[in-house]
This record gives structure tokens, C-alpha cells and sequence, in this order.
């Protein structure tokens, strides 16, 4: 899809970046002639390395996030800029497997009910990656812990801009922000889905461990699938793709929540 060829909601990208001159090129050039320039907004936690040049060199919008870090300061800030109706966050290390990537984010957007407030992607370690173009879970209520399931959090997650508004980011948690956030929205009656058709490919540097750090923290804020969320066996064809980061996180999170007291923090940004 081209920027002009589709009409409608009206779609920003926020990327999450710290130093991320080996992938951000990459994910940048996913997203060029997609949508405006303008519309990608790049919150920048203090980068040392070419991020931002990179960031000028493809005409994107700079964000500088000032103070203290944390994942849901930088998307708030981000979410303060973006004035379109969806807002697609991004990390800089998740590149998008399709050039159909927000395209195909539009196309739900435009068929989503209006009580659907986040749309969600599946991101993986695999070397190939298949999107799954009639691959759709709607899921609300008792359907919350498959979700997570497959969740991979704001790394590739979008969400209506009017619900952020009723509600932002809670900046009291360091980790677990879009777990609490889409927790909060079932709990209110909303609804999520996950698309298979908007995969990205995760390539940090850190690789797994990266994702078992992140698990690690989330886990030792008991963030991952909290205990008020309803135990109901629900079956579905869960993608391959999802398959390495949602282990990575599963085991990180078990390891966080008993040793939770070892750690305080990781510097694994964006």
C-alpha cells in the first residue's frame, strides 16, 4: 500500500529507539512511502551512536525524551505528538516482514468495530517469516490469557488513539506497560485482536536473551498474565513465528518473578 491508496483512519508509527543504527535503517526503509514522513515519530533515549542522523536522513520526526527512561514515559511522549486516529508503536529492532505491513495494519483498522482498541502483531527470532493473511483472533473477556499468549507487547502493537487519551501509560511501571494497558481495556469491555498479517522480524543484538530479560522484569512485576485474568481452556493454531520470542519471554518471566529481588533494572531500550 501507498500512502495515497488508501482513505481510511489516519495512521502514525511511533519507534522506540537507543542506539539503534545496525537495525533502524532496515525498519525505516519497510516504511518509506507508506505514509508521510511526518507521521513516524522516532522517540530517542539519549542514542550515542548514528541513530539520529539516520533518523534525519529519511525525513522522520524526532522526539528527544528527556529525564529518566521508561517504556511507557517514551510512548506517552510520542502518543503527545501523533495526532491520527491509530497509533502504530514499533520497536527499532522489529522489521516488518511485509511491504504490506501498514497496509495490512489499515485494513483492519478500517473493519475494526469501534469498541476494538489495540490491534496486535506477532514479532520472531525465525530466519523466515510467513504473515498469515486470514489468520484473525478477536478476544475479549474470557479469551484475555490467550492474547497475551501471543502479545508481543509494543514491540509491534497498535492502538486507537482516543483510548490512550481516556487512559495513558501507566509511568509507575518500569516493565509491563502494554500487558497492564490491554488487561485494563478488557476489564473496561473492549475488545483486542491479533493479526497474523502484520508479523515483524526481531533483530536485537541481544537476540534471546534480550527477550528473556525483558520476561525477566515483566515477570518480576507479575505482569505477565496477572491472576485475575479468567483460566478458560480456549484452542487455537498458534503461528510458528511466535513460537521463540513467546518462549524467551515465558521463561524469562518465571525466572523474574523468583529472583525478582536480584535486579532492578535492564537498559534493553527500545
Amino acid at each position: 500500500m501507498n500512502r495515497s491508496d488508501f482513505s481510511g483512519p489516519s495512521i502514525s508509527i511511533l519507534i522506540r529507539v537507543f542506539n539503534s543504527q545496525k537495525t533502524l535503517p532496515l525498519v525505516l526503509g519497510k516504511l518509506t512511502g507508506k505514509l508521510p514522513s511526518s507521521r513516524i515519530i522516532c522517540v530517542d533515549s539519549g542514542s550515542s551512536d548514528n541513530t539520529l542522523s539516520i533518523i534525519g536522513g529519511f525525513g522522520c520526526r524526532l522526539v528527544k525524551l528527556k529525564g529518566p527512561f521508561s517504556y511507557s514515559r517514551a510512548l506517552n511522549v510520542g502518543f503527545e505528538v501523533a495526532d491520527t486516529d491509530w497509533v502504530i508503536c514499533l520497536s527499532s529492532h522489529c522489521i516488518p516482514v511485509s511491504d504490506e505491513y501498514v497496509g495490512n495494519y489499515a485494513r483492519t483498522f478500517s473493519r475494526a468495530e469501534s469498541s476494538v482498541t489495540c490491534v496486535a502483531g506477532a514479532a520472531s527470532m525465525l530466519k523466515k517469516i510467513v504473515p498469515c493473511a486470514d489468520e484473525e483472533l478477536v478476544v475479549h473477556g474470557d479469551g484475555m490469557e490467550l492474547f497475551l499468549g501471543l502479545y508481543s507487547g509494543n514491540s509491534n502493537c497498535a492502538y486507537r488513539r482516543s483510548a490512550w487519551q481516556q487512559r495513558r501509560f501507566d509511568e509507575s511501571l518500569n516493565y509491563g506497560e502494554d500487558w497492564h494497558w490491554c488487561v485494563d481495556a478488557v476489564g473496561r469491555g473492549e475488545k483486542l485482536i491479533f493479526s497474523g498479517s502484520v508479523p515483524v522480524a526481531y533483530r536485537h543484538t541481544g537476540g534471546v536473551w534480550c527477550c528473556f530479560m525483558k520476561g525477566f522484569t515483566g515477570g518480576r512485576e507479575d505482569m505477565i498474565v496477572p491472576k485475575s485474568i479468567p483460566r478458560r481452556s480456549v484452542h487455537v493454531d498458534v503461528p510458528k513465528s511466535v513460537y521463540s520470542t513467546r518462549i524467551a519471554l515465558w521463561a524469562g518471566a518465571r525466572a523474574g518473578r523468583f529472583w525478582g529481588t536480584m535486579l532492578n533494572r535492564f537498559s534493553c531500550r527500545s
